[in-house]
Order: C-alpha cells, then structure tokens, then sequence
C-alpha cells in the first residue's frame, strides 16, 4: 500500500507538499500547538465522553497541545471528530496527527510510554459545512466531503523524512479553482473505533505557520541530483580569505568555504529563470569535522521565484519557508553538513541568512526528500560472558479464542502454578484490569498484562522461583492473543482487543542467584544478560508468525559463553519507561537445582590431595570443612565461589596428612 493517496472530490483540490511532523516537540511538557483558527472554536466528536476518558477528553481536539495525553479516541458510538467554528471563515489548511510530541514525564508529560505510533492506519474523510454552529449532531446531509485520504504504511520514524503516519501532517485545502474554502465546521470521518488523534489545526490563506526544520542526517556525501552543482552562488558579502564559489564547488571543508563579513548576512543559490521544483537542502560549517566555530544561531531557509536572482534581490521578493536552530547541544556535531526536508516549493533560487560570523563549506539542494534509513526492528546486545539469540520467532502460541479457552501461556518454569512469584517496580495505575499476578498468571492479552505506575526509574518486572533453575530460554510479549489479530474481533480484551502501543525501547534482561529476589534486591544483585532494543523500525509487520512484530511474543535463547545454562533464582526486565506493557513472562530450562550436596570424592593417598564436586549456585560463598570424628570441625578454605553459570563447583585441597585413612569433608553455603 502506498503511504498516502488522497483523492480529491470533483471541484475540490486537496493537496500535500510532504511536509511530515513539522512542530514535533519531544521536549517541551507539553507540546505546543502553533497559533490557529481552530482554538477559537469548539470542538465536537461521535464519541462524548470518549472511550477512555482519562486522559483522552473531546477538547483536546484543540486545546493547543500535541501528544497522547492530549489527544481524543473514539469508541463505537461513532466515526468522527471536528471543529465548529462560531463564524463562517476561508480555510486554506488543515492539519491533524495521531501523536506529535510531548515527552513522558510530570507534571505535564505524556502517558502511555511517551510516543505513540498506534491508532492511525485507514482512511479519512474531510468534510467541511457552512450551517451556524455545526457540532456532533449536525446531519451527515449538511457536510461537504472535500477528499478522502488512505493513510498506508510508515516510509520513516522521523520527523522531516517520508511520510510518518502517527505524525502531524498538514493539507493545503480549496476550490479547483484554487480558492479558499468557505465553511463554520470541519469534520473528519476517521477509519475505524479506536482512532486517535491529539489535534485539528485550521488556518486561513497567509496563516500558516514557518516550520523548525529537524535534522534528518549528520554528516554524509554530497548526492549525485544536487541541483546546487549546476548554480550560481551569490551572497550579501564575504569575508577576507573567503569564497562565495565554496558554497558550491563541491569541495567540503575550511579551505573552501564561504563567510559572511557582516552581522545577518546570507548566501544562496541561482537556480535559473524558471522555477523548479526542490524538497531539501543540506549544508555545513566543516564537513571534515576539523573546525568547529561560527556555526551556532538561527538560520531562516527562503525561497524566490523572481528569474535569475541574486544578492540585489530585493528581501520583499523571498518567503520564508522554514528556521534551523543551532545550539551547543543540537545538533550533536552542528558543524558537520546536515540534510533538511522541508515541503514541496517552486523556486528559482533560494538563500540562508546566517547568523552573524557563520561559515559554509557547502550549500546542496535537493528536488527529492530525504529518507532517513529505518533501523532493524530489534537489535540484541548481549553483555560479556553471555548469549543471546533470537531465531525469528513471532507470536508463537498467538490464540484468537479468550479466556478460560484459550490464550494459554505453555508451561513454563515462571508460571504461578509451578511456584514463580511476580513482582515489579510499582503497582499499575490500571488496576483492573492491569496488575502484577498477570504476568505469570499463564494468560496472554492486554486485560491479563502489567502496567507500572509512577516510581522506581528505570521501572521493571520479574518472576522468582521457588529455588535457584537453570534458565536457557525467556519470551515475553504485549499483547500476544485474546482477540483477532486485525482487531476485528477483540474477544473478551480490554482497549478494543489486539494492541501494538506501550513496546517501543530498549528492555534489559537481568537474572540473580540471592534467596527468594524481589522488587526490593539491590540492583548489584542483578547481573545483565542482554540488552534487547525494540525499535518500530523496518521488519515489523502485524502478521503472527512473519516479520518481527513487536507487540507479540518472542522467546530468546540464553546461556553463558560456552553454552551453559545460566543459573538463576530470579530473573527481571528492566523496561524501556514506565508505560510498557507485559502480558506475560516466560522462562524455560531445567526446573530446580539439586540441594547442596557432595556429589564426587577424589583422594590421593599419596600426596594428600582431595577433590570434591558439590551442586553449587553461581556466585555464592562455600566453606569447606574437615573431621577426624564428625563431632569437630575445622575449616580449611572459607573462600571457595560458585563455578560462574554453572549447577556444581570442583575444588581441590592439599591440606590433608598424605597416607591417612579415615577423614570427614562438608560444604556449607553462607
């Protein structure tokens, strides 16, 4: 499926020039919403209250934020949100996002993991009417369809690259004719129950916001379809020793560059007399990283279609079409070329005015965006000293039927019937349905799974056994079953069955050997195995059995270097943020390790030597004893450590007198 496809309705023209998540705020708490005509309006939904009404309320539609916390999900009472306005105005643009930004976090902060990817496939209508004070039950016949859009799958996770379906995205909005849109309301009809979306955006002709453009690669070649090459550079004024030909001779670095000699001086490109189209630039301080000063401040990208123009262009004849901000902390190397996408313009020549003293080495424009490479959708970092594979398993034991039918965890050593006792950083704020038992209760879904609440950061979840196992394989999951797949059948599960949120991040696998482990074990206790980075990057798909999809269960094999099973008495998750959801915690091997026991004996008689082969636990302290009479002891080594992952230790003792023939040995654990 294509990523987007809009299909204007006859004498409407919906457009989209690419832009993609511009204003994501990943830092602000919360995220802030550019200045528009929809805030001055009401807004309205099928659903009121919504089907989650805490936090997920009617008026986030457009109380000026981005982000879940701030967004609106409808139920089955209906299939639209909107805005009404409280006059009739010409629209130019709308906007809207499934999730735009704003970090985790209080006060102020988002819920839920932070961003949010789920709730937005399908397809939209746009639909506009004229009658006074439209709200929710203003008839289907009163409204306008403008377009219709199929939002497909994701090309990019970044803001600024291809298109990101949960992010913002703004559509330019009129007559065929070219005219703005009359109208008191807008609505859009949204795919499915269930939909999210944090914000409606309307703008009149001349409103629309200037974009920050992000970063969208650091560092990097110059591309073959620079138009840059084949232009003619032009700025306000040069700097002693400077070239205004460096800005686009292809070369990178300090000895062919361009500075301004005045504060606020720009640079900028000739492309010809006729407008063509572009979609990215990329430019640099030094892209051979030697030199590092005169390129923090504020840049401002504009554009002309004057003919042939030049530094005498007058300003009045340019339009700004996006800032780049740099700052000490970002970009992380801001003096190294970066690549910029920004939405599709004509132009015939464009130009940077720089902040004062800064330096390019090159200057590159681009007709085509830029599309960041999609990491793995897993990456495995296995710590020193262990193993860790995953063998592309996905959504094994997956079950549509619910509870108590089906949805049944394997057995498994974890499980509460075969004595595992959960525990987590913190309680779910969820409860019910959310609460610790769920995660070795041997049910999969989201209504049997644990979500932490607010305390111990970084948050985790973990099963002890009754006594120390050895551990060769762990699964663990989001939402492995308890409805279809597709979601068209949610089963008996909460949240309107199948759900693929609250996964993303980096999850730490950790076991200990220390009597009866829970949430309280000190974190020197724990030992790493690995390191498993759930990324929503290329290889997912939402098909059991196929592509990593993350949200479903997946077993990774274990073991020490070498092969052996890892020897543990409990084992922990320390998860990405406070958000993530686990259904289920799985743990595979050979059930209990043997009491401590002597289970091989050597003596020569000859030199004295003994060795002995006690069943041991990684890590822990022995002392060996001896006796001529079973009635008093004396120690002989007090130092002895579990052998490392593994079930027994060997140890070997020349204390004894070479010829005896009557001598008592025990171990003890303390």
């Amino acid at each position: 499926m294509a990523q987007l496809s809009i299909t204007s309705e006859e004498g409407f023209e919906v457009a989209w020039n690419g832009n993609d998540g511009e204003f994501f705020d990943a830092v602000s708490l919360p995220a802030p919403v550019p200045d528009n005509v929809a805030r001055t309006g009401m807004a309205f939904a099928a659903d009121d209250p919504s089907a989650f009404p805490n936090p997920h309320v009617v008026a986030n539609l457009n109380d000026g934020f981005y982000g879940n916390t701030s967004a609106h999900i409808n139920g089955s009472g209906g299939l639209f949100m909107g805005i009404s306005l409280p006059a009739e105005v010409n629209l130019a643009a709308v906007a809207w996002g499934r999730d735009n930004g704003t970090p985790e976090g209080n006060p102020g902060g988002d819920c839920c993991g932070g961003q949010l990817t789920d709730r937005v496939a399908g397809l939209y209508t746009l639909q506009v009417t004229t009658v006074s004070n439209p709200d929710a039950s203003t008839p289907d016949t009163d409204w306008i369809t403008l377009a219709t859009l199929n939002y497909g799958a994701t090309e990019d996770n970044d803001p600024g690259g291809g298109f990101t379906p949960w992010l913002r995205h703004q559509y330019a909005i009129s007559s065929a004719g070219g005219d703005p849109i009359a109208a008191t309301g807008l609505r859009i009809l949204v795919p499915d129950t269930g939909v999210a979306i944090d914000e409606i955006e309307l703008y009149l002709a001349g409103d629309t916001p200037i974009p920050v453009l992000p970063p969208l690669q650091e560092g990097g070649d110059i591309a073959a379809d620079n138009l840059a090459a084949t232009a003619s550079a032009f700025a306000q004024d040069t700097l002693a020793g400077r070239t205004v030909a460096g800005l686009n001779d292809q070369i990178f670095g300090a000895g062919s560059s361009w500075a301004g000699a005045t504060p606020d001086s720009f640079a900028g490109l000739n492309l010809g007399a006729v407008p063509v189209p572009i979609r990215s630039i990329a430019f640099g301080r030094d892209n051979t990283g030697i030199e590092s000063d005169r390129v923090l401040g504020e840049y401002h990208l504009q554009v002309t279609e004057v003919a042939s123009p030049d530094d005498s262009t007058p300003d009045g004849d340019w339009k700004t079409i996006g800032t780049i901000n740099y700052t000490e902390a970002s970009p992380e190397n801001p003096n190294l070329r970066h690549r910029f996408n920004f939405g599709l313009v004509t132009a015939t020549g464009i130009r940077l005015l720089t902040p004062d003293g800064a330096e390019i080495d090159e200057f590159e424009v681009y007709e085509d965006l830029y599309i960041p490479p999609i990491p793995p959708a897993l990456t495995i970092t296995p710590a020193a000293g262990f193993n860790a594979i995953w063998d592309g398993n996905d959504g094994d034991f997956f079950d549509s039927i619910s509870p108590p039918d089906g949805a049944k965890v394997p057995d498994n050593l974890a499980l509460a019937a075969n004595g595992g006792i959960p525990f987590a950083s913190s309680e779910s704020p969820f409860s019910p349905p959310h609460a610790i038992a769920n995660l070795n209760d041997g049910l999969y879904g989201n209504a049997n799974s644990h979500i932490n609440g607010e305390g111990i950061e970084p948050a985790f979840m973990g099963v002890a056994f009754p006594s120390a196992v050895q551990v060769s394989a762990l699964a663990w999951g989001r939402d492995n079953g308890n409805g279809a797949i597709n979601g068209s059948d949610p089963g008996t599960d909460v949240g309107n069955g199948q759900l693929s949120d609250r996964v993303l991040g980096n999850y730490s696998l950790q076991f200990t050997t220390v009597a009866s482990p829970d949430a309280d074990t000190p974190d020197e206790e724990w030992t790493t195995i690995a390191d498993f980075n759930y990324t929503g990057g290329i290889g997912t798909d939402n098909v059991v059995g196929e592509l990593f999809t993350e949200w479903l269960r997946h077993q990774y094999e274990i073991s020490a270097t070498g092969g052996g099973p890892i020897v543990a008495t409990g084992v922990r998750i320390l998860v990405p943020n406070l958000g993530i959801a686990i259904d289920e915690i799985e743990v595979y091997g050979v059930g209990s390790t043997e009491p401590l026991a002597i289970t091989d004996f050597s003596y020569d008689e000859t030199s004295g030597s003994i060795s002995l082969t006690f069943n041991s636990l990684p890590g822990k302290f022995y002392q060996l004893m001896a006796s001529d009479d079973l009635v008093n002891w004396t120690e002989i080594d007090d130092g002895i450590i579990g052998a490392p992952n593994e079930a027994s230790t060997t140890v070997t003792n020349n204390s004894t007198v070479p010829g005896i023939v009557r001598r008592f040995f025990q171990i003890r654990e303390f």
